[in-house]
């Protein structure tokens, strides 16, 4: 499983699993009626985190343009020192987290 819901019964195991075998946890939270947050924690794993929230954002910002997400929606997110948490729309949710989890699985590849 590469993401688990934040409000899973699991959360706690796959919390605890992400940490022993040092993989990078990502969660999914409801927000709102049309969208979701994605979170993400790598301080498990040997990476820059600046280089991993910079690298976030360039990726976030091409998402954000291209699905025409409301900037006055995003910059909540985008605002904050470290881009760990991002606003996607629900229908993507799912694939957004998987696919997260495999480029910071991968961490060390362009642009980190």
């Amino acid at each position: 499983m590469k993401h688990v819901d934040k409000k899973s019964p699991d959360q706690p195991q796959h919390w605890a699993h992400c940490e022993h075998h040092r993989a990078p946890y990502v969660e999914v939270a409801d927000h709102g009626k049309d969208h979701c947050t994605v979170f993400y924690d790598v301080t498990n794993l040997p990476v820059d985190l600046d280089a991993v929230s910079d690298a976030m954002r360039r990726l976030y910002a091409s998402y954000v343009e291209f699905c025409l997400l409301p900037q006055a929606e995003v910059d909540p997110f985008l605002d904050r020192p470290y881009l760990f948490q991002m606003l996607v729309r629900r229908e993507h949710a799912g694939c957004f987290a998987d696919t997260l989890f495999d480029y910071l699985q991968n961490a060390s590849g362009p642009g980190i």
